[in-house]
């Protein structure tokens, strides 16, 4: 019976995502994060709490989340002395989003990332995120191979990402099959397009990512004249057939701004 119990329970957590970090694997996110201080930190997914007891040298007040009931006990159990810890048995994105400017944190469900990063970018009150995923995906947020997402171009003119750090997956027990990256997302104090041109810019992006033209200016080539896109193309330095992906976020503004003025 208890070999059936623990089956089930290694089962949920591999199902889960959970991974969870050695004291090596903490230091370097603890690196990475920094040494301001903020008013308010959700952590996502506090495990035993290992990662949770640091972070609230960082923060007034820290909300950890834990899915697991048993991780969940023990993160309780190890922040138990630290009045400026909350922690919280249940799903993270089935909370409310913070009502007071936050940062977000922690090791992220490798299964659940983009579900997260959804969250945190729809959280208006979100100041900054300073997370772990699968490095693949952080390096790809970031535009680390040069090469750039569709989720990060559209929200570039809010957010900023960036690739902060590496934890090899030997950092983690049990060991997952790839490495980790530490994404940072910022928000920007101001949007570099205003709010009202914010649709027809996600609009735009769109088209260009999904267009059959296999480079960004013949994606757009059925919405703009030939001249136009010349013109836009030229200010913003793009060469005419450069594939959308390598177009990096600066440029698709302005490009955007030659095109909507």
């Amino acid at each position: 019976m208890a070999n059936m119990a623990y089956s089930a329970k290694d089962r949920r957590r591999r199902q889960l995502s959970q991974n969870l970090l050695t004291s090596s694997g903490v230091k370097k996110y603890l690196g990475a994060l920094g040494t301001n201080t903020c008013d308010l930190l959700v952590e996502v997914g506090a495990g035993r709490g290992t990662l949770t007891a640091e972070l609230a040298n960082f923060a007034d007040n820290v909300d950890a989340f834990e899915l697991d009931p048993e991780f969940a006990k023990a993160a309780s159990k190890a922040t138990s002395q630290l009045p400026n810890v909350q922690v919280h048995l249940g799903d993270f994105l089935g909370s409310s989003v913070p009502a007071t400017p936050f940062t977000l944190a922690g090791n992220l469900p490798f299964s659940r990332t983009n579900e997260i990063m959804r969250w945190a970018l729809a959280a208006r009150t979100l100041e900054r995120a300073v997370v772990i995923t699968q490095l693949e995906f952080a390096r790809k947020r970031a535009g680390d191979y040069g090469r750039w997402s569709l989720a990060t171009v559209q929200s570039w003119p809010t957010h900023d990402w960036r690739l902060v750090g590496k934890i090899s997956r030997h950092d983690f027990r049990p060991v997952p099959k790839v490495d980790a990256g530490i994404l940072e997302l910022t928000a920007r104090p101001s949007p570099l397009i205003v709010h009202s041109a914010m649709n027809h810019y996600k609009d735009l992006v769109a088209l260009g990512f999904g267009g059959k033209g296999g480079s960004l200016f013949r994606s757009l080539r059925p919405r703009y004249s030939h001249r136009t896109l010349l013109r836009a193309f030229s200010r913003a330095e793009v060469p005419e057939k450069t594939v959308v992906a390598f177009v990096h976020p600066d440029q698709w503004l302005q490009i955007f701004n030659q095109l909507e003025p």
